[in-house]
């Protein structure tokens, strides 16, 4: 069946005839790459516009004044590396503002190929335009107002009603509803408000709850004297590498060698729909000379899971990270929290050495205290954390150098490393991490094999090959050991993983990816359960993936992917993966209408061996489902402009398991084969 469908969408994407060139949409897979290997989630993620540069809000795109731009605004554009970022910046400061836009071609490791890119974005002034008014940022700037709303068209058992209890498992209606308003004048000012209810909450006015499960808001401000930053409301703060602090989406392994070095402004207004990962409170930030300086504070409730100790003091075992309140047990953990933060960093610029230093101290209402088990013996215990951090990053020749070191709860942390232009075809990277067991951060987000920040050894090697824009050969290995329990993992472990990624544009119409993994981990074995602490056994995961893309017009092109997965115990037990997909995108020149449609064939012989592909969804928003069991899914999304001002977007997805009876489990478990999806929003602009 597999080898059938395979053969069906190559010959559909290679014999179809190609009219004209176009450069969208073929070689644009790199951030959906990073996603899916570093990501795992079944559900919609919202994200800022400037994260991951997905380049589906081009309304918000500025002439850049190259004489006037700043470190964090190159950042933004999501363009740039930081070794292309550090010569644009060292090659101004040298020989003075721009006269030219043909400069840019004397600027070190800056290619042709980037400036084509931006060139037509470029402008030269030599005086920077910042308003002074709140009327002046509503006049000129950009307004938008979201409207969204999703639903699951098949009941799961938390919304039947209970004729004994005479009430249901979730609260509210099966559709979520969200609601978002932005102001934004350029980079300068941004003030926005955003409200959601999930699915399965009660929309109810109390004391508690004012209609919206939740509400955001946020007033953002930047300026060119003494004092640079303003920010009230909610926001995100990231630093350095991430060791204590790095709220913004922040990946890790891949095959670019350039995305192992975590970049982002320190504070960015939150605007995302996800409930958790944020500060509320307000943060200023000053400049004088060289020499910047940024004070946040926040005052929140979290989701937690308390307990009554022996000594009927309450404690907290856990935090709860989903942001759902539709059962009573959801409801009474929420917000009963109290977290507070208060934290500087200070960064300043000594010989094109950029150091910074950074201290965080958080309170809690209520002490942590997690179960008394082996590997919990280094965890965080107590009601407050303090966490200090010293990162650096500069340039010499064409050999950009960055790392932080941190200590926190009496451990130790460090991340280092580096990554060399060693010819115009040839990058590599390299990457030290060293974090001890006793290290505990919260909010942290770093270069770890770990989903947690702590407990960890390794070593990254990256390496980026180029051959006339035709060929390019990206691999990557990485070794690293826990020396420290684990959980389900009861002695100190090890691996490694090795990723190899060939890419082929034989011409701007036609681009193959060919993404190679393998990975070896240790887990305690489950063969024999006599062991007081099971000895350890070695699991293999190797995957193979083909992507193909092809322009077939200025208005269509076609995707196809085909990915085997299969993963091997030490105990001799086998289980496999595939993945088939073939997606046509219509996006037609100066028409109001866009769409794509994808329909994908999967089976795995387990959860274990499932598979994630990313997925195109609402507006400033992806979806990463994991495929297993046998069956198919398809979807479209449509895009319609009913003026330049109301543009609409419809997705609709159904997953169907040939022989499955029910879909999911719990309260979310649905009785029949297929399980259908509709995501409906209506963007207003002016």
């Amino acid at each position: 069946m597999q080898k059938i469908i395979f053969t069906i969408g190559v010959a559909i994407l290679f014999t179809t005839k190609v009219f004209c060139q176009v450069e969208t949409e073929v070689n644009n897979n790199l951030n959906e790459t990073l996603l899916e290997t570093n990501i795992n989630t079944e559900e919609e993620i919202d994200i800022d516009n400037n994260t991951l540069n997905l380049k589906n809000n081009e309304r918000e795109i500025r002439l850049l004044n190259i004489n006037e731009i700043t470190k964090e605004g190159l950042q933004i554009l999501g363009e740039f590396t930081s070794s292309q970022i550090e010569s644009f910046l060292s090659y101004r400061k040298s020989f003075g503002k721009f006269i030219s836009k043909y400069e840019l071609q004397s600027i070190p490791n800056w290619d042709i190929e980037l400036i084509k890119k931006i060139k037509q974005f470029v402008c030269i002034k030599n005086k920077n335009e910042f308003f002074n008014s709140l009327p002046m940022a509503i006049k000129e700037g950009n307004q938008i107002l979201l409207l969204r709303t999703r639903t699951v068209l098949e009941k799961s058992i938390g919304y039947v009603y209970d004729t004994t209890t005479k009430s249901k498992k979730y609260a509210g209606i099966p559709a979520s509803i969200s609601m978002k308003y932005q102001l934004k004048f350029k980079q300068d000012f941004k003030l926005g408000i955003l409200m959601e209810n999930d699915a399965g909450e009660r929309f109810t006015f109390n004391r508690n709850t004012k209609g919206f499960d939740f509400i955001s808001a946020h007033l953002y401000k930047k300026n060119n004297g003494f004092l640079q930053m303003l920010c009230i409301g909610d926001y995100t703060v990231n630093i350095a590498q991430g060791l204590i602090q790095w709220q913004s989406l922040g990946v890790k392994k891949s095959t670019e060698v350039n995305s192992i070095k975590h970049e982002s402004e320190i504070i960015k207004p939150y605007q995302s729909f996800n409930e958790i990962n944020f500060h509320r409170g307000v943060c200023i930030g000053v400049k004088k000379f060289q020499t910047n300086a940024v004070f946040f504070y926040s005052n929140r409730n979290l989701d937690a899971n308390k307990s009554i100790d022996s000594s009927n003091d309450i404690i907290v075992s856990s935090l709860n990270y989903l942001g759902l309140h539709r059962t009573e047990n959801e409801i009474a953990n929420k917000k009963n929290l109290n977290q507070q933060l208060l934290g500087i960093n200070v960064n300043s610029n000594f010989k094109n050495i950029l150091i910074s230093a950074s201290v965080l101290h958080y309170e809690f209402k209520y002490p942590f205290q997690k179960q008394n088990l082996s590997y919990n013996l280094y965890a965080l215990k107590g009601n407050r954390l303090t966490s200090y951090s010293i990162g650096y990053s500069f340039t010499k020749l064409n050999t950009h150098f960055f790392g932080e070191t941190a200590f926190s709860y009496n451990g130790f942390a460090t991340t280092n490393g580096l990554f060399s232009a060693i010819s115009g075809k040839a990058d590599i990277s390299i990457l030290y991490r060293n974090i001890s067991k006793s290290f505990q951060s919260i909010n942290a987000n770093a270069f770890t094999e770990n989903s947690s920040v702590n407990n960890e050894k390794g070593l990254y090697f990256g390496i980026s090959l180029k051959r006339q824009n035709r060929w390019e050969l990206n691999m990557s290995a990485d070794f690293y050991s826990m020396p420290w329990l684990q959980y389900q993992i009861n002695a100190p472990s090890s691996g490694m993983s090795f990723l190899i990624r060939i890419t082929h544009t034989p011409n701007k119409k036609l681009s193959a990816i060919f993404t190679f993994k393998h990975q070896v981990s240790q887990i305690s074995s489950s063969e024999n359960n006599d062991y007081v602490l099971k000895p350890l056994g070695e699991i293999e995961r190797n995957s193979l993936r083909c992507h193909l893309s092809k322009l077939l017009s200025t208005s269509i092109s076609l995707r196809s992917r085909m990915e085997f997965q299969i993963i091997k115990t030490s105990t001799l037990t086998r289980s496999e993966g595939f993945l088939f997909f073939t997606e046509i995108l219509y996006k037609p020149l100066m028409k109001r209408i866009s769409s794509n449609v994808r329909i994908t064939y999967f089976e795995s012989t387990n959860y274990d061996s499932r598979i994630y592909a990313f997925e195109n969804d609402l507006s400033n928003s992806y979806a990463l489902p994991a495929f297993y069991d046998n069956g198919f899914r398809y979807f479209f999304n449509v895009q319609y402009a009913l003026s330049k001002k109301i543009h609409c977007r419809l997705k609709f997805s159904q997953n169907f398991y040939p022989n499955k009876k029910d879909i999911g489990t719990g309260y979310d478990l649905i009785k029949g084969s297929k399980k259908t999806q509709i995501g409906f929003e209506t963007i207003f602009s002016w």
